[in-house]
């Protein structure tokens, strides 16, 4: 099949199995700060917070509407859900629903610090999808052909974007690259730099030449953020 065909409607599942969540390093408070000679306060982790918000003003953990150039693909992915109840929060249900190449859906959200102490940025890792060695796994469904189900699954891509930065997903797990963030931290005294935007796109490129002849789902291993109280 050399040329480029549209018989049938194709829809591509594409799920993200596993979440999107933060790490957060507490290191800064492994010991006690001490105040003269007989007064010891030793600080809360609970004081030092970073949590998901679909707003950038306040916390909030309504779900989060994908959005995309083309309706049909916007109306068919499904709103990513917020949960702040653990020790990590986590952003899941994130799935986008593809017809053709060129296509790709956006989640834009928050991360946003609900704590006493600058949360300082430090940097962002990516896992495996589980029981494999790589971050995506393409699986055919009844009708396609795994062939072209491979082929097409390599213009499937993930994009993350945080901090004026982008990058891909890469192929295999990534741990995050702790260096000194600087400036690149959310502050608890300005509410303008107390949050800033995370975009999450899943992309089917228009390189794509012979499409997959019949539905297969693709997922994603977790992708995390760490952020620490200290900038070194």
């Amino acid at each position: 099949m050399k040329t480029r065909r549209y018989d049938k409607n194709i829809t591509l599942i594409v799920l993200i199995v596993g979440v999107f969540s933060f790490s957060i390093a507490f290191a800064a408070f492994s010991s006690s700060l001490i105040i003269r000679s007989t007064t010891t306060v030793s600080p809360s982790k609970n004081n030092f917070s970073v949590k998901l918000s679909k707003s950038r003003l306040s916390l909030d953990e309504g779900l989060v509407e994908p959005v995309s150039e083309t309706p049909i693909v916007a109306e068919n992915s499904s709103k990513a859900v917020i949960d702040n109840s653990g020790d990590s929060p986590t952003i899941s249900n994130l799935s986008a629903s593809f017809t053709e190449p060129g296509q790709q859906v956006v989640y834009a959200f928050y991360a946003f610090n609900t704590g006493n102490y600058k949360a300082y940025y430090r940097g962002v890792g990516f896992k495996n999808v589980p029981g494999t060695a790589y971050t995506k796994k393409c699986t055919a469904l009844e009708g396609a052909t795994e062939s072209l189900v491979e082929s097409t699954c390599r213009n499937i891509s993930m994009s993350f974007q945080y901090g004026g930065s982008m990058m891909t997903v890469p192929d295999s797990a990534k741990d995050p690259n702790y260096t000194n963030s600087g400036n690149n931290y959310l502050d608890t005294t300005d509410s303008m730099s107390r949050s800033s935007v995370i975009y999450l796109t899943i992309k089917y490129s228009d390189r794509a030449i012979t499409p997959a002849d019949g539905p297969f789902t693709v997922e994603f291993g977790d992708i995390y953020l760490n952020f620490s109280s200290s900038a070194n």
